[in-house]
């Protein structure tokens, strides 16, 4: 090496600095352990919530699957009272529903009332605390805050746990 070349850019070439080293995880070698970037979109991105529907620019359509009285009455009051739907590339509503962890607070709520019976408040946030957040933690398990609405009655039947189902709680 010359004494021309020995200026602290040229010496980056041989030798590795921190700015060209990559630490684990690396997004390209582990996607699943890299947090997002600020910014970055997901699922749920501009989501829009049941709030919205009604609105001028929104209006909720449950799955012709789930809209029928004879149908899975768990699914439909999901997606029509709990969940938020999609936002597509065109800025319009794409059919893809997602239960964020407010959400399924509201909804574990409306299933240990009406199908385990809980009437006390204090038993039944007793139960929550005790379940929810483990339960939570193995459905949403890359911690994206939300899941899709499709696992909504898997978790359900683990919030209930062996305990012998009560009637209207399709799971």
């Amino acid at each position: 090496m010359t004494k021309e070349s020995s200026t602290p850019d040229d010496i980056d070439e041989y030798v590795q600095t921190n700015a060209k080293i990559n630490f684990r995880p690396f997004p390209a070698q582990s996607p699943w352990a890299a947090k997002p970037a600020p910014g970055d979109k997901n699922d749920i991105t501009g989501a829009f919530t049941v709030y919205e529907s009604g609105s001028d620019y929104y209006e909720r359509q449950v799955p012709e699957k789930f809209s029928n009285d004879s149908d899975d009455l768990l699914m439909r009051s999901a997606i029509s009272t709990y969940a938020v739907e999609g936002k597509g590339d065109n800025g319009g509503p794409n059919g893809k529903f997602f239960i964020t962890r407010a959400g399924m607070n509201g909804l574990a709520d409306e299933v240990l009332s009406n199908n385990l019976g809980f009437t006390d408040s204090q038993k039944k946030e007793a139960y929550a605390n005790e379940h929810l957040q483990k339960i939570w933690d193995h459905f949403d398990m890359f911690g994206k805050g939300y899941i899709p609405v499709e696992e909504v009655p898997q978790f359900c039947r683990m919030l209930i746990g062996e305990v012998e189902v009560q009637n209207s709680l399709q799971v």
